[in-house]
Order: structure tokens, then sequence, then C-alpha cells
């Protein structure tokens, strides 16, 4: 049971997307004198490196000391992204599926069980669509962070 909490700890650490923002001081000190059941609902107005500005959901940045000095705050947000994680459980799905379904047919093919074999190249069949699903979920859950309110 240990080892399959860790399994699953490991696994949706990785469904995390994250990124590196530019935020106004004073919008952070709003976001720091607001109560927390109130942040869910709040984004802030930031800047990625590349120039694009956009909003950032409030819950997702990390927690820091304002400097006094500046302006403009380097900031880390990062969330959890369900797209991410859907992509990558059809995709190891899909993978299991074409491993078990094609291992079992080359074992089989040929001997008195060759009807089965049959069957189970329909199993690994059947996987592929997962695994092209995963991989398109995956990549577009990538490109549109889940940090970054729409």
């Amino acid at each position: 049971m240990r080892s399959l909490a860790l399994v699953v700890v490991l696994f949706a650490s990785g469904c995390v997307t994250r990124g590196a923002y530019t935020v106004a001081r004073a919008d952070l000190e709003e976001l720091a004198r607001t109560p927390p059941p109130a942040r869910e609902r709040m984004t802030l107005l930031a800047e990625r490196d590349d120039g694009a500005r956009l909003h950032l959901h409030a819950t997702a940045i990390d927690p820091l000391a304002i400097p006094p000095t500046v302006d403009r705050v380097r900031v880390t947000a990062r969330a959890f992204s369900p797209m991410v994680a859907t992509g990558v459980v059809l995709t190891v799905v899909g993978s299991l599926m074409s491993i078990v379904g094609t291992s079992s047919w080359l074992a089989l093919r040929g001997g008195p069980h060759g009807d089965v074999a049959d069957d189970l190249f329909g199993v690994e069949l059947a996987g592929e669509p997962l695994m092209l699903a995963g991989t398109i979920l995956w990549i577009e859950g990538l490109l549109r962070p889940a940090q970054e309110a729409r």
C-alpha cells in the first residue's frame, strides 16, 4: 500500500505546470491582504518572459517575501493540470494495452490457442487510439499552463 501511495505521489507531481512571471508589486501586496477563500476567484496581471501579458490564478502563485524596493516582482506560479494528468493516464494505459496485447499475441500465435492470440491482438489495436489521444492531451496541457487564466 505504501508503494502505491508513492507511485501516485510521483505520478501526480509530474502533472503540474509551472512558469516564471513578472507581477506588479502592488498586485502582490493586494494578494497578501486578501483572505484565502477570496483568492480562489482572484487573478493577477502578469508578464511571461516572451513578453506576453496574461492573467495568473492567484492560488497558483508561490508565497514569497515582497521586496520593498522594486515595482515589478518575479514570481513562480504552478498548478495541477487536469489535461496533463489525463494525457499521462491515457498514454500509460494505452501503452500497457499495446505491450500486453502484442507480447501475448507473439507468445500464443501459431499454437493451439491461435484464436485467443487473435483476440489479444485486438487489445493491442485498442491501445493505439488511447496512446494517441493521451499524447495529444499531454502536449496540449503543457502548451496551456493551468496557472494561466483563459
